[in-house]
């Protein structure tokens, strides 16, 4: 059975690659070079307690455990560098919020990634908090990049990597599995599911401080990328979703960056993608409801560098030995059939 990947992205490139290595399937995978992603510029931020209300991610006790292992056996396969662990600084706006998380700390549900700090003397020289912080522990960046590179080659030295602008046209008994990103919100197949696709920018900035091994989760993240550069992210709109970073994405960010930090900067990059959101922010994984052939694998959003490796996983083994998806992955789960 034939099995192709229409999409090079973060989801493509792990469930493709899992499907040839893992399960010794035959893979194709068409990827669009023309097209920008939004694997491209994420960030590549992991995190188990995300979100506005700071809350412990969806799954998170197993998909972290998987997603360790999965970066890692790529690590040690390819001898490279991929995954960054870097604690999350998380500053306390004030007393009120400095005695929630007091609380949430001996909760058997947080006290494994979060620990209170009073002071962190490097962080205190650099931004404007005075009521301490907490470390969100199990965090860090996925060099996402160097890991599209390596895969990349990976599927070339396979022989099944091929680059086009038009999908050529694939038999009954051929397996399709769409991992388009945000660009599945247009294609007639799947523009039906509800997506919430979002843009998102960044800047790059350079920092004349001392260096700081955190990344500050205050208005935006600020992570560390080397010795003196950091990335700023990121923003979340849904009413500009043009490939182009936005001159109001770009204010927004340096009005929240300069509402914590204290010292001056250089903007020296800026880039944007568009996420492939969902309502419910749960991913779409599955059969088309017609064309029996054709799968989707997609709709993880912000969370794709945590969730994708364990739920290429769980997909491979609904797609290969008729294992259940987890209902809140369904695709009938908000559209009935």
């Amino acid at each position: 059975m034939k099995i192709n990947i229409v999409g090079q992205g973060l989801a493509g490139s792990i469930l493709g690659y899992m499907l040839k290595e893992y399960y010794h399937c035959q893979v194709h995978v068409f990827n669009n070079e023309k097209l920008s992603t939004s694997s491209a510029v994420a960030a590549g931020i992991y995190n188990p307690i995300t979100g506005k209300r700071m809350a412990k991610t969806w799954f998170a006790d197993t998909i972290f455990p998987f997603m360790f292992q999965f970066y890692s056996s790529i690590e040690s396969k390819f001898n490279i560098k991929i995954l960054h662990q870097t604690p999350v600084f998380k500053p306390f706006a004030d007393v009120a919020e400095q005695n929630f998380w007091m609380g949430k700390s001996v909760e058997d549900n947080y006290k494994n990634d979060i620990e209170i700090v009073q002071n962190l003397e490097v962080v205190a020289q650099n931004i404007d908090k005075n009521f301490g912080g907490m470390i969100i522990k199990n965090s860090g960046r996925l060099d996402i990049n160097l890991f599209l590179e390596i895969i990349k080659s990976y599927f070339i030295h396979q022989n099944c990597y091929f680059i086009t602008e038009k999908l050529p046209h694939f038999d009954d008994n051929e397996i399709v599995i769409y991992c388009e990103g945000a660009y599945a919100a247009t294609n007639p197949l799947w523009s039906w599911l509800p997506w919430q696709c979002n843009k998102g920018e960044i800047i790059d900035i350079a920092l004349d401080a001392s260096p700081m091994n955190f990344i500050i989760n205050s208005a935006v993240f600020m992570m560390p990328i080397s010795n003196d550069r950091y990335r700023v992210g990121a923003t979340y709109h849904q009413d500009d979703l043009t490939a182009q970073p936005s001159q109001k994405g770009i204010e927004e960010l340096k009005n929240k960056l300069e509402s914590f930090l204290i010292k001056p900067y250089q903007i020296k990059s800026v880039q944007s993608g568009i996420r492939p959101a969902v309502q419910g922010r749960r991913p779409f994984l599955g059969q088309h409801p017609t064309q029996k052939n054709t799968y989707i694998f997609n709709g993880f959003g912000s969370k794709a560098v945590s969730m994708a490796p364990y739920f290429a996983n769980h997909f491979a083994q609904y797609l290969l030995h008729n294992q259940p998806l987890l209902p809140d992955v369904q695709l009938n789960r908000t559209v009935q059939w």
